[in-house]
């Protein structure tokens, strides 16, 4: 059963969607880490491929351009910044260990 509380939803099932977000969530920061040190790894080992048995890894390099905002909104004028920007609206979730859960 789900019942409104000033705008937050509780669900009184042992297996929430709070719940399923949030143990995923933590699963996929520990499979990031241990993707990241492996990205390292291969980054240090100065091939340019690597060929496993069911993928192969191509490591290269490249130039990133991105804008000084700071420097642009100095120059141009923060309403000439304002003026030129795209606006996106953006939903977040934030996901954290709810106290009660850590005793």
């Amino acid at each position: 059963m789900i019942a409104p509380n000033h705008g937050v939803l509780k669900m009184t099932i042992s297996n929430t969607l709070a719940d399923q977000i949030g143990q995923l969530d933590a699963q996929i920061n520990v499979l990031n880490k241990q993707l990241e040190a492996l990205k390292a790894e291969a980054k240090k080992s100065g091939l340019n491929e690597i060929v496993g048995q069911t993928f192969v890894v191509t490591i290269g390099t490249s130039i990133r351009a991105s804008l000084d905002t700071a420097k642009l909104k100095k120059e141009q004028g923060q309403q000439w910044y304002d003026d030129h920007c795209k606006l996106a609206e953006v939903t977040t979730l934030r996901i954290k260990v709810r106290d009660e859960a850590l005793v």
